[in-house]
């Protein structure tokens, strides 16, 4: 199941069980362009690139939904916790992900509003390179609990 709100249901599941209640995008789905911008196997991927299942855990952990400003305040937060991003980084993601990438991916001036919450919020928590974070080892844990661990709320 996808849903665009986060169902608060999820909130007495671990981080595994959370994670299977979803169904996002096969990895052969993922468009030319966002794979190039957003991929860690990317040789041109921007700071705060992050593997499909560490993006969905990003979207358990922050209560985000996978609507399109789900989306954007997901790939915010992971650029602005990553310590390598800088004003250049993003400017250029605003710009690839406004003109460059294709329906739905693109995102509105709304959501571009949306994406710069995320990296506000993705710089004020002090756990950082989430991103980078393997979420495997942390499965057992419930998501309020990982929240408090990880300063994330």
């Amino acid at each position: 199941m996808l849903w665009d709100i986060y169902p608060e249901e999820l909130e007495v599941l671990t981080l595994h069980d959370a994670y299977l209640t979803l169904a996002g995008d096969p990895p052969a789905k993922i468009p030319f362009f966002v794979w190039l911008f957003e991929n860690p196997n990317s040789p041109f991927a921007l700071p705060g690139k992050i593997d499909l299942y560490q993006h969905d855990c990003l979207h358990l952990l922050l209560k985000k939904g996978f609507d399109s400003f789900g989306e954007a305040y997901v790939l915010g937060f992971a650029m602005g916790n990553d310590p390598n991003t800088h004003g250049f980084h993003l400017v250029l993601f605003q710009f690839v992900a406004r003109f460059l990438y294709p329906s739905p991916y693109c995102l509105s001036q709304r959501e571009l509003e949306e994406f710069s919450a995320g990296v506000e919020h993705g710089r004020q928590v002090p756990f950082k390179s989430l991103n980078y974070s393997n979420f495997q080892f942390l499965q057992a844990h419930q998501l309020p609990a990982l929240r408090n661990i990880l300063g994330i709320e």
